[in-house]
Parts: structure tokens; C-alpha cells; sequence
């Protein structure tokens, strides 16, 4: 694990793989279709931020529940690809309570709160 200029830890492709269980190839797959984003070194290799690994582990578990790639970009198109104003660290954002069964007309937003309504909340260390 490398830092940036601002301490945050930079992931290579090797180290994502094993936090993601995605193969190298679908990481750049990923990457070529603008799901993610990876910085490189003056060698030209990826360097991951950890929110990017966040957002490929998100990536891993909307395809595993069956939504489509091009789904997936709509929705994190809605998505911020780093932390929103007042997040804590690396912890998601409450996400709002549901109140209605209507249909919903913000197709990303709905796959986001039930994404992280299924994901439960997170254990702190």
C-alpha cells in the first residue's frame, strides 16, 4: 500500500484484487467503462484510493443481486465517487428512512438505500 501527497492509501491492482475479489481484468474493465478511476504512477501502474475499492466492492454486489452494468452506471452516476460533507471517515452516510411504496422516479437513489440497508451497519473496531 503506497500514500498520496495527502496520506491516503493508495492500493495497487494486486492489493484490490484481494480486498474486492475481482480479477484484474474486471477492475480494468471497470475502469475503461467509467465505473471507477485509478491514478497512476510515472510507471503507468493503477494506484486505487480506498474509496474506489469501496465503490468496486458496491460495483461486486450490485451485479451479484442481478442489476445490469448499465444500470449500475445510472445509479452510481447519482452517486458521489468520494466521501459527501459531513461523512464520517470512511463510513457511509445515514441513509434516509423509506416512506413510501409508490413508485420511485430516482431509479440510482433507491438502489443505493437498499444497498445499504442490505449491508446492515457496520461494526466499529
Amino acid at each position: 500500500m503506497n500514500q498520496d501527497l495527502q496520506g491516503q492509501a493508495l492500493y495497487k491492482i494486486g492489493e484490490v484484487e484481494r480486498l474486492t475479489g475481482l480479477t484484474p481484468r474486471r477492475i480494468r474493465y471497470y475502469e475503461t467503462q467509467g465505473l471507477i478511476h485509478a491514478d497512476r504512477t510515472e510507471g503507468k501502474q493503477r494506484l486505487y484510493t480506498a474509496q474506489t475499492v469501496e465503490r468496486l466492492r458496491l460495483i461486486k454486489s450490485m451485479i451479484e443481486a442481478g442489476h445490469s452494468l448499465s444500470g449500475i452506471k445510472t445509479a452510481l452516476q447519482s452517486r458521489p465517487a468520494v466521501p459527501r460533507q459531513g461523512d464520517k471517515g470512511n463510513e457511509p452516510a445515514e441513509p434516509p428512512p423509506i416512506t413510501s411504496l409508490y413508485p420511485v422516479r430516482d431509479e440510482g437513489a433507491l438502489m443505493d438505500i437498499l444497498l445499504k440497508r442490505q449491508r446492515g451497519p457496520k461494526e466499529h473496531k
